[in-house]
């Protein structure tokens, strides 16, 4: 199980990155078109992408962390299911990331505007606004960090339950 431990969590690592990646590109399909400059990327089209990245990548980290005591809890115990129950989980801490990433950035948007007012990202992307993508990066980052706990709870939730022999 040592190796096929492995080889899941990296698995599961690779498609969680992928898929990070590819709800990103959707959440900004309406800013890319116009992002580019005579085939520059401008600045603040990259600071916002990075900023996205960065706070994906934390709540990633924490859904790794709950999922690799997942998988030693359960390579502890001898099921009859384990390799599909260590798939389902899997599968189910993946789309609790992606729509956990979805929900704050959301909610980050709705925030911003109580901070900053009420502007439309493509326009601060034409004129290259900076700290308007550095302040809602800043917002997204909060909130995931506040919240993280609560996630990590979230996760803990879905974790299956194993009737663990008692022996005397």
């Amino acid at each position: 199980m040592g190796t096929l431990k492995e080889i899941m969590l990296l698995a599961f690592s690779l498609i969680t990155i992928a898929m990070g990646f590819l709800s990103i590109k959707l959440l900004l399909n309406n800013l890319k078109f116009s992002s580019e400059n005579e085939g520059k990327t401008k600045l603040s089209f990259g600071v916002w992408v990075t900023l996205l990245i960065v706070v994906y990548s934390i709540n990633s980290t924490k859904t790794i962390e709950v999922l690799v005591e997942t998988f030693d809890t359960m390579s502890k115990l001898n099921l009859d299911n384990q390799h599909l129950t260590l798939f389902q989980t899997s599968a189910i801490f993946i789309g609790l990331n992606i729509v956990w990433f979805i929900v704050w950035y959301y909610l980050s948007n709705l925030l911003s505007i109580l901070l900053i007012g009420k502007r439309h990202a493509l326009k601060e992307l034409e004129n290259d606004n900076i700290s308007y993508f550095l302040v809602r990066g800043a917002i997204l980052f909060g909130l995931i960090l506040c919240f993280i706990s609560i996630y990590e709870s979230l996760l803990r939730i879905f974790i299956p339950t194993f009737n663990v022999p008692f022996y005397h």
